[in-house]
């Protein structure tokens, strides 16, 4: 899959849902991500002179996104929007789960390409990533 850079400029949305059903925490669509590489937190990786990014089957995209302070919902702070409740806990359930959809037109050319004919027009341009036990770190 061939991705412009910037990635999914303006066409990436974050969700933060809160433990046990709590709801969303945070929300916010219009965004565009970053490409990092591997470390944490991570490193913005050079434009290629392509002006594209190329992730090959089996290959990690790293994906950084700022969450604008306006984003956060009523009730809850931008500090705490990925915090466990309780913290510490080795429980998935009582921590925050993240969905990232990213939209972008090579999405759907890359599964169209290995479709045939008849159903390579059905295709959507999303990807939906879900995250549980986000990696959050202050701006």
């Amino acid at each position: 899959m061939v991705l412009e850079a910037p990635v999914a400029e303006g066409r990436v949305t974050v969700d933060f849902y809160g433990p046990h059903g709590e709801g969303v925490r945070a929300s916010a669509r219009g965004l565009t991500a970053t490409v990092v590489d591997g470390g944490y937190p991570g490193e913005p990786v050079d434009v290629p002179a392509s002006g594209r990014f190329r992730v090959d089957p089996g290959e990690e995209l790293r994906l950084e996104v700022e969450l604008p302070a306006k984003a956060v919902c009523p009730g809850h702070r931008l500090p705490d929007v990925g915090k466990c409740v309780p913290e510490g806990t080795n429980d998935a359930a009582d921590c925050p789960m993240v969905t990232l959809t990213l939209s972008d037109p090579a999405i759907r050319a890359y599964r169209a390409g290995t479709a045939d004919d008849r159903t390579a027009g059905s295709f959507s341009d999303r990807l939906v990533a879900v995250f549980l036990e986000p990696e959050i770190s202050p701006a």
